[in-house]
């Protein structure tokens, strides 16, 4: 069943729509490098400096994590909504429907999280193209990640194992993203409104959290490796956000969609 859905996942026209739209606007940032290149400095251009998920001045950086949600619902996060109108029916005919609804929540969160993250992996690989991977230094203060950032030792001693960290962070938050869709859709009917339910959730978590002063629990804050804003998150922060969103969506989606009558 997993595998299954795996493959609906990722053979889906939408999948390769988000991904090509990612990498539009990622491949895009690269250009503007090269208005930086000639210009003498503290410390010359580094790949750790230039790379989209560390840089947050660029338009294409704010555009491109505003609209995480987005790029990670449009692969697979409205297939429930869809099936619900008839193919789950001879689905969970055939196999049990609990294998069933954790295969879809599996494939929803993967094809979503892969979606958003293979065109900043794309950047990072161009960038690297241009830029030397120049180890940070704290001295010039030309980077993003400053002493008191969350693993600002991690990023000055090894800052490739930084960059990794935040791939697969930003995998797994953007893959729970999608799956707001799946809680949405046992209670919306319209497809277009399950699709937008994560991109609404986004907004709204980040209004909430704006307006408290906690920036710290920003979606869109933890999502960018820059951390360009205070308070810094925290360990505490950046496993809460993405536990929170697990425990909004799979539980409610689990429960109800298996007591849900489909005939």
């Amino acid at each position: 069943m997993l595998g299954f859905e795996l493959k609906r996942a990722f053979g889906s026209r939408f999948f390769a729509a988000a991904v090509i739209i990612g990498c539009t606007i990622t491949v895009s940032d690269i250009f503007g490098i090269f208005d930086f290149l000639h210009i003498s400095g503290d410390y010359p251009p580094s790949l750790y400096q230039y790379w989209i998920g560390t840089e947050f001045r660029s338009l294409q950086n704010t555009l491109y994590f505003m609209l995480a949600p987005v790029l990670a619902a449009l692969p697979f996060a409205d297939s429930y909504s869809f099936d619900r109108r008839g193919y789950i029916k001879q689905i969970c005919s055939r196999t049990d429907r609990k294998k069933y609804l954790a295969a879809k929540y599996f494939s929803v969160l993967a094809s979503g999280g892969l979606a958003f993250v293979l065109p900043l992996i794309i950047n990072f690989l161009a960038v690297a193209c241009i830029c030397p991977a120049l180890p940070p230094q704290a001295a010039p203060g030309t980077f993003s990640v400053y002493e008191n950032g969350f693993l600002s030792v991690l990023f000055i001693k090894r800052p490739l194992l930084y960059c990794g960290f935040y791939v697969l962070y930003d995998f797994i938050l953007a893959g729970l993203l999608a799956t707001v869709s799946l809680t949405a859709a046992l209670f919306v009917k319209n497809r277009l409104a399950v699709l937008l339910s994560p991109f609404i959730v986004y907004l709204l978590w980040s209004a909430v959290t704006n307006g408290a002063d906690i920036a710290s629990l920003n979606v869109y804050n933890l999502l960018r490796a820059s951390q360009g804003f205070s308070p810094k998150p925290t360990a505490l922060t950046v496993t809460a956000v993405p536990a929170a969103l697990f425990l909004l969506t799979f539980p409610l989606y689990f429960i109800k969609g298996s007591r849900d009558d489909i005939i």
